[in-house]
């Protein structure tokens, strides 16, 4: 069973079908938390809605349904225990972290700017809004984003 702390906001244990590890990241809207399946023992991240559960119910079957090289897969959206959750591959490393190594050659941040712009022409054209898009958010492969 999920425990729930009140202070934090933070949960852990078995939540749904996934058996919580730590917490990653909050950005308000939702919490990240690393995960893995209870069954098959399979890597997740467990993005746990904070508020505006519908929104984020909406907005995760949408995402769940595209299908692009660039974006994440999402295994599973649900409700778990009044809340709204989506299981997703666990992030390779972000921009953030590959800029915190130092400037990125000129060579390498052509590719890298033309292999963001796929993902999101994917998200426009599902008519999900693209914006705010942080550095966090982008995940590496490699050489490619």
């Amino acid at each position: 069973m999920a425990r729930f702390d009140r202070q934090t906001g933070e949960i852990s244990g078995d939540f749904g079908g996934y058996r919580v590890e730590f917490a990653l990241r909050s950005d308000g809207a939702r919490t990240v938390y690393a995960a893995r399946e209870t069954e098959a023992g399979r890597r997740v991240e467990l993005h746990v809605a904070s508020g505006h559960q519908e929104e984020f119910l909406t907005r995760a079957h949408r995402v769940a349904v595209l299908h692009d090289p660039y974006l994440l897969p999402v295994y599973e959206v649900g409700v778990h225990d009044g809340r709204a959750f989506a299981a997703t591959a666990p992030e390779r490393e972000t921009l953030e972290e590959r800029l915190r190594e130092g400037p990125v050659p000129y060579e390498r941040a052509l590719r890298l700017a033309g292999d963001l712009v796929r993902p999101l022409e994917t998200l426009a054209q599902a008519g999900l809004p693209v914006h705010n898009i942080p550095p966090t958010a982008v995940a590496l492969e490699g050489e490619r984003a």
